[in-house]
């Protein structure tokens, strides 16, 4: 891309990447031709916004197409080192007008700041969104409150780690007692052992609330999708209180082919999975989760 005249920019969240990129691959990649900005770098000092973490995953190209989903520029991503097993994601390709919304995301952390003008056309529609707290946070709590809360049908879920709000758990309890189908998948084989406590210290009690919960067997299930009746949510956002408020995130919203096809894919994974089940928990295991249960907002 660099020969062909393209600029090449690319943000990395200090955190998440700090003990993972070495130094070298920074030096390799401004070797290529890579301008590099690492998103609030990791110090040794009481920093307040280091808890507002760069958790979008954007690929924007000329502004005509972009990428968006769960996926992270790593071998596991595309299973070439798999030691979670099978690593399933979601993502999508937007073009058109959308894809330079997601260009515009990219940039506004850039420049601190992006103004731009968009066309509301093309042949299939979707609607891009975002949150970048602490100035402009809470939308996809919001949305997905709204969605599940006036879902009739179907509420399908794909998430890594769950841990949501009251406000979610109240929208998914009130769409399983109105008779909705409340399916959620978690990872079977964790990458986080006090992340996968959580979530499953958080999905017992729904399950007698009509939701059903159930585990990805064939390795660490990291997409992050919803399927809401007619409608498909595709992002970077986690189903926890994390990526609905303290993480710069992104996502898109979808109805039509693409809806079904998520629907599909989410009908294809639960084939693979088996119902979430727990037997007596020992009382060190219970004070364990109480703990965890008290720094969940962190986590």
């Amino acid at each position: 891309a660099k020969r062909n005249g393209a600029e090449i920019k690319i943000i990395i969240d200090g955190i998440g990447s700090a003990f993972k990129t070495r130094r070298k691959d920074y030096k390799k990649l401004k070797a290529l031709g890579a301008e590099i900005k690492i998103f609030h770098r990791l110090v040794p000092l009481v920093y307040p916004r280091l808890n507002n973490r760069d958790h979008r995953k954007i690929a924007a190209i000329d502004g005509k197409t972009a990428f968006t989903g769960g996926f992270n520029i790593a071998d596991e991503y595309a299973n070439i080192k798999s030691p979670l097993g099978y690593w399933k994601d979601t993502g999508v390709a937007i073009y058109g007008d959308a894809a330079r919304i997601f260009e515009g995301m990219f940039l506004s952390v850039w420049n601190c700041g992006h103004k731009m003008k968009y066309k509301s056309n093309g042949k299939y529609r979707c609607l891009p969104f975002y949150d970048s707290p602490p100035q402009r946070a809470g939308f996809c709590e919001n949305a997905y409150s709204a969605a599940i809360f006036s879902a009739k049908e179907r509420v399908h879920i794909f998430t890594p780690y769950f841990c949501p709000s009251e406000k979610l758990a109240s929208a998914l309890e009130f769409a399983a007692l109105r008779g909705a189908d409340v399916r959620i998948v978690i990872p079977h084989i964790p990458d986080k052992k006090y992340a996968f406590e959580l979530s499953k210290a958080s999905a017992i009690p729904l399950i007698a609330k009509g939701i059903k919960f159930y585990e990805y067997t064939p390795g660490f299930m990291h997409a992050k999708s919803m399927v809401c009746d007619n409608r498909a949510f595709i992002g970077s956002y986690n189903f926890d209180f994390r990526s609905m408020r303290l993480n710069y995130e992104c996502g898109v919203i979808f109805d039509g082919e693409i809806c079904r096809q998520a629907e599909s894919d989410f009908w294809e994974c639960l084939r693979l999975s088996v119902p979430l089940r727990e037997g007596k928990l020992s009382l060190p295991r219970r004070f364990y989760r109480f703990i965890i249960k008290l720094f969940a907002p962190l986590m």
